[in-house]
C-alpha cells in the first residue's frame, strides 16, 4: 500500500533509474533518496524505481513507499539498473544493451500502475530519458504537475543521439518546471529547445550538513591514515569521466618532490584494474591506497581525516560529464578545499583561489601545480573554511524548501 498520512498532504511520485536497493546500500548514489526523505516532510511520498534481483519489489524505507518493477527475466540477470551507472553499463556490456527497451517498456507499463495506486498529483522524474520521457508523454492524459530533475548525463545523451531535439520538445511541451542540478545543463537544456519557453530553476542536490560537519570523527587508525602525511581524496565511480588516470599522474608527479604525499581512492568501477595497473606502472603503487565502495558515514571519515578533495573529472568520449556532484558539497561540508576540473557544474560551487583551485580536464602539469599550491601557506585552512562557509546554501532542508516552492508555485492539478 503506498504511504498514507491523515493530513490534507499531495501525493508526489519520484520516479527514477537510480534510487538505493536497501537501506545502507554503497553502490548507487543516493541523493534521490535524501530528497524523497526531505519531500517526505510535505508530500506523501512514493518512489518508483528498477527493480534489482536483491531488493525488494515494494518496502517502506523510513518516511517514503517504495516500489520497484522487474524488468528482465529472470530476475537475476538484471544488471542494466544495479547502481553503477546505466550509461557506463550499456558501454560494457551487451546484456545490458539487450535490456534496454525492457527497460523503457516495464518502466512505462509500471509508472502508470503506480501513479494510479499512489493517486499521485505530482511527478518528480529524475533525468530527461527514460523518466522525464515516459512521464511527460502521460501528462496531459492524467493531468500531473511535472517537474523533471536535469542531473547531467540525460542531457549529453539527448544532444548526441538523432531525433535528441525532438525527443526534448515533446518533454518541454509536457512538463511544468525544470530543475537542472547546474547552470550548464539549463543551458544545454534550452539549446535543445530554442524555441521553446522553458520554466526553469537550477535547484542542486543537497547534503547533510551537519552530519558531515560532525565534531566526532573516527580515529584515522581505524581508517589505516597516518595524519602526519599529506592525504588527498578521490570520491567516487571510477570511469571514464571521472578522470582518475590524470590525476594518478599529476599525484606521481607531485610525489617526486613530496614524499609524504598520499592518495587514498574510495569508489569501484570499469577502470578500476586500469588504474591501478597505472599504479604499478608509475611507481607509486605504495602511496595509492584503493578502498573500495564505501557508505556515507565512512566516506564521511575519510574526509574528516584528509586534507583536501580532488575532482578530476574530464569530458569523456561520449561528450559526457559531470552535473554538480554530490561529493564536492560533502567535502565543503567537512571543510576541505577542492581541487577540481572546469567542467559541469563544478564551477558552481567551487570557485577559483577562494574554496578551491579549478584546473582544465586532462591537464596532469596544472593539476601536479595545483597540489603545490594547495600544501603552500596556509591554504588548507583559509580554503577549508571558505568551502563550510559557501556550502550552507547547499544544507538539505534549503534545498527540500526551494524543491516544494518549486512544486506550490504553479498550480497543482489532478485528473479525477
Amino acid at each position: 500500500m503506498p504511504n498514507s498520512d491523515k493530513s490534507n498532504k499531495k501525493n508526489l511520485l519520484i520516479f527514477t533509474s537510480t534510487f538505493p536497493r536497501w537501506l545502507g546500500d554503497k553502490t548507487p548514489a543516493d541523493f534521490v533518496y535524501c530528497l524523497a526523505q526531505e519531500m517526505s516532510k510535505f508530500y506523501t511520498t512514493n518512489v518508483l524505481a528498477p527493480h534489482d534481483p536483491d531488493a525488494a519489489t515494494h518496502e517502506t524505507m523510513e518516511s517514503i513507499s517504495v516500489f520497484r518493477f522487474p524488468f528482465f527475466w529472470p530476475k537475476s540477470k538484471q544488471i542494466l539498473a544495479n547502481g553503477k551507472g546505466m550509461l557506463a553499463n550499456i558501454r560494457q556490456s551487451l546484456l545490458a544493451k539487450i535490456q534496454v527497451p525492457f527497460l523503457m517498456l516495464s518502466g512505462t507499463i509500471a509508472f502508470v500502475r503506480t501513479l494510479r495506486k499512489t493517486k499521485s498529483s505530482i511527478v518528480n522524474s529524475h533525468w530527461l530519458v527514460p523518466q522525464g520521457l515516459i512521464s511527460a508523454f502521460f501528462k496531459k492524459r492524467y493531468g500531473y504537475f511535472h517537474a523533471i530533475t536535469i542531473h547531467a548525463a540525460d542531457v549529453f545523451l539527448l544532444a548526441r543521439i538523432p531525433f535528441g531535439k525532438l525527443l526534448t520538445r515533446f518533454i518541454v511541451d509536457n512538463t511544468d518546471i525544470f530543475l537542472p542540478v547546474s547552470k550548464k545543463n539549463q543551458e544545454i537544456l534550452e539549446s535543445l529547445a530554442p524555441n521553446k519557453k522553458i520554466r526553469s530553476e537550477i535547484l542542486p542536490m543537497g547534503v547533510p550538513i551537519d552530519f558531515f560537519d560532525s565534531s566526532e570523527k573516527v580515529a584515522p587508525e581505524d581508517l589505516d591514515i597516518d595524519t602526519t602525511k599529506k592525504n588527498t581524496l578521490f570520491v567516487g565511480k571510477i570511469t571514464e569521466k571521472k578522470g582518475l588516470p590524470y590525476l594518478i599522474r599529476a599525484f606521481a608527479d607531485w610525489s617526486k618532490t613530496e614524499p609524504d604525499a598520499r592518495l587514498i581512492i574510495v569508489g569501484d568501477g570499469f577502470m578500476r584494474s586500469q588504474c591501478e595497473e597505472e599504479t604499478n606502472q608509475l611507481n607509486v603503487a605504495d602511496k595509492i591506497r584503493f578502498v573500495g565502495m564505501k557508505s556515507k558515514a565512512e566516506v564521511r571519515n575519510y574526509l574528516q581525516n584528509s586534507d583536501l578533495l580532488v575532482v578530476p573529472s574530464i569530458i569523456d568520449s561520449l561528450g559526457e560529464t559531470e552535473g554538480a556532484p554530490v561529493v564536492v558539497m560533502e567535502a565543503m561540508a567537512a571543510g576541505k578545499p577542492i581541487i577540481a576540473s572546469n567542467v559541469g557544474g563544478i564551477s558552481d560551487m567551487v570557485s577559483d583561489n577562494l574554496n578551491g583551485i579549478i584546473v582544465q580536464p586532462k591537464d596532469v602539469a596544472a593539476l601536479t601545480e595545483a597540489f603545490k599550491t594547495v600544501y603552500s601557506k596556509n591554504y588548507l585552512h583559509t580554503m577549508g573554511k571558505k568551502s563550510f562557509e559557501i556550502i550552507q546554501d547547499y544544507d538539505w532542508k534549503s534545498i527540500g524548501q526551494k524543491y516544494k516552492n518549486a512544486f506550490s508555485n504553479s498550480q497543482v492539478t489532478s485528473k479525477p
